[in-house]
């Protein structure tokens, strides 16, 4: 049969669903919703703030200080409250009671915003008031330092500037630290705070971050101080252990973890677990690795049995 061409049918157009919520996803199991809003765009004192963050951030990380406490540049520029204040010696930094993200501003009360504004205005006094304001001047020459502290925030509009304020968007962190996933990093976006902070002081050669029985990511500290006797009465029963205080959403070790916190307990993981192995894995000690090698040599060179004879030794 003769092929014939078929009639063409001209394109429909897409027509987008109708905006009504706009749902954030991340890689964890939760969902934030919020109400939609117009496309972000970085606003002017937005762009100044960003540019000051990162100069002062740079201005504690020259010279023979030990930099900034974050981590090194490039920097993303975190929501977080951080308030910088220079003492005429030097910049240093502060928190204030809550940070605002760009998107919770639309349910923000600008009473309890200007608390927040009014906590910072507290702190700029002084040589701290003097010093900081020269400073900022100097690195960010028009920049409405004053206006934005003194200010009053009543509406909307307040809120927005003082969102976008070298007083709130004002925190500087390596990508990783901000939005960073497993296995490349834990950021404070995507992990709970009291244990993303335990990174910037723990031990160098302590695992934090472990693998559970099901493969899934977990978080685990010592039960005693580094240091001491297995034979310390105080420790002796729970020597070389960890406890649980994070545990991937939705699997057997988070549930093991909330029964446990529900009876107001640590979830303890014993000395010989694979986590606790994990987590202690960079603390062996080149005599404890011979002691161990010259243990496997003695195995392997005990006489065989009649059982064993003639087999080949393992390498």
């Amino acid at each position: 049969m003769p092929r014939t061409k078929a009639a063409s049918t001209p394109p429909v157009k897409a027509v987008p669903p109708p905006a009504k919520k706009k749902i954030l996803k991340e890689d964890n199991p939760f969902v934030i919703y919020y109400e939609d809003h117009e496309p972000r765009t970085d606003s002017p004192l937005y762009a100044q703030s960003r540019k000051l963050m990162n100069a002062i951030a740079q201005s504690t990380s020259s010279g023979k200080g030990a930099g900034w406490f974050y981590g090194p540049p490039s920097w993303e520029d975190h929501h977080g409250g951080g308030l910088w204040v220079h003492d005429g010696k030097g910049w240093f930094f502060v928190k204030n009671f809550a940070g605002m993200e760009w998107a919770s501003q639309f349910c923000a009360d600008p009473a309890k915003v200007d608390q927040l504004r009014q906590n910072a205005k507290r702190l700029y006094q002084g040589d701290f008031y003097t010093n900081t304001k020269s400073e900022v001047a100097r690195l960010q020459k028009q920049y409405p330092f004053d206006d934005l502290l003194n200010t009053a925030i009543t509406d909307s509009k307040g809120i927005a500037l003082w969102c976008d304020s070298i007083f709130n968007a004002s925190v500087p962190l390596p990508r990783l630290r901000h939005t960073g996933l497993n296995p490349k990093g834990h950021g404070v976006h995507h992990y709970p705070t009291p244990i993303t902070d335990i990174e910037l002081f723990k031990h160098g050669d302590f695992v934090l971050w472990v693998i559970d029985a099901e493969g899934a990511e977990a978080a685990v500290v010592p039960v005693h101080p580094r240091g001491v006797s297995p034979d310390d009465p105080r420790y002796k029963k729970n020597y070389g252990k960890t406890a649980v205080t994070f545990a991937t959403p939705g699997t057997k070790l988070a549930t093991r973890l909330k029964n446990a916190g529900k009876k107001q307990q640590q979830l303890m993981i014993g000395a010989t677990d694979p986590m606790t192995e994990q987590a202690f894995q960079e603390q062996v000690t080149p005599k404890t690795a011979a002691k161990k090698t010259v243990a496997k040599e003695a195995v392997l060179k005990k006489p065989a049995s009649k059982k064993t004879a003639g087999r080949k030794t393992p390498a």
